[in-house]
């Protein structure tokens, strides 16, 4: 009999990684996996995470939904964390913990800039502390090492 035709969906979040299996022809869930993230937090507003973890909380999750099973993967589909910095080195290596989306660390940093550029959206709104433009701008700020590699 040929492996079971299933669908991957990835789901790579703030507190784990997710895994889910659907049949191919009938959408029906197969099997579930699921892999923990540790989460740097402080009280002064840090929220940061290894992006290492991400890589092996992946692998994990697969395991844990493929539990030694054989299936014939048709299509991976994969989501993530938004509004995250990943600093990477000129080899694309992460050159620090990833500054995630509810990081506000930068709170004064971002409203500084705010008030001198009087940055404003058409909506009226001014970005967020935890946007990855105050978080860049904050980071290589802070580390002069990273101005020169970090993109």
């Amino acid at each position: 009999m040929p492996p079971r035709r299933v669908f991957v969906g990835v789901d790579c979040g703030t507190q784990s990684t997710k895994v889910v299996l659907r049949d191919a022809t009938t959408g029906a869930i197969v099997a579930v996996g699921r892999a923990p993230h540790e989460l740097t937090e402080r009280d002064d507003g840090t929220r940061e995470q290894e992006p290492a973890v991400w890589i092996a909380a992946l692998g994990t999750a697969i395991r844990d939904a493929l539990r030694g099973q054989q299936f014939a993967i048709e299509g991976i589909g994969v989501s993530g964390q938004q509004h995250g910095l990943v600093a990477l080195d000129v080899a694309d290596r992460p050159v620090r913990a990833a500054k995630l989306w509810n990081d506000t660390t930068t709170t004064h940093d971002s409203r500084e800039r705010c008030v001198a550029s009087r940055s404003k959206s058409a909506s009226g709104s001014t970005r967020g502390p935890a946007e990855t433009h105050a978080s860049k701008s904050s980071a290589c700020s802070r580390n002069p090492r990273l101005r020169p590699s970090v993109r």
